[in-house]
């Protein structure tokens, strides 16, 4: 067997490896619906103890996680920032806008989505990334940079 950009023997060895390994069937325990009822179960008592702390809390770890997922993909977030800000002082653009609706090229609809985003005005939107703004649909990176660039 071949793999893409790996040597013969190397790709071998590494098939080889995976053939030898193997999970004992033991270690998977049958789940019976009884067992998957008790567990779901037991997740909502959690739940109801812990109280509505405990689905903020998930919300938080999710977005947490979600960050670290942003900063992975879009590793040099403040790099572009800095290059789109500078980029803005350069063109030296007249008066800067004061509102959403004042920034020049925006429809409705993504003025809407930006401020069902979080974005409701110009300085919340002064916080926003390339990265952040392209998360948004229907903003793509050379409408995120132009949006960024004139605020």
């Amino acid at each position: 067997m071949e793999i893409e950009g790996v040597g013969k023997n190397l790709a071998a060895k590494v098939m080889e490896a995976v053939r030898a390994y193997t999970v004992p069937k033991e270690e998977t325990p049958e789940v019976t619906p009884e067992a998957e009822e008790k567990k779901e179960e037991a997740a909502e008592e959690e739940v109801k103890q812990k109280g509505p702390g405990a689905v903020s809390a998930i919300i938080q770890n999710i977005k947490g996680v979600l960050g670290k997922i942003k900063g992975i993909i879009f590793p040099n977030k403040s790099k572009v920032k800095e290059k789109v800000e500078e980029k803005g002082e350069r063109e030296g653009e007249g008066k800067k806008p004061q509102s959403l609706e004042e920034i020049e090229g925006l429809s409705e609809e993504i003025i809407k989505k930006l401020k069902e985003s979080g974005y409701r005005d110009i300085d919340e939107l002064k916080e926003a990334t390339v990265e952040d703004l392209i998360m948004i649909e229907g903003i793509d990176e050379e409408m995120a940079k132009r949006i960024l660039g004139s605020i």
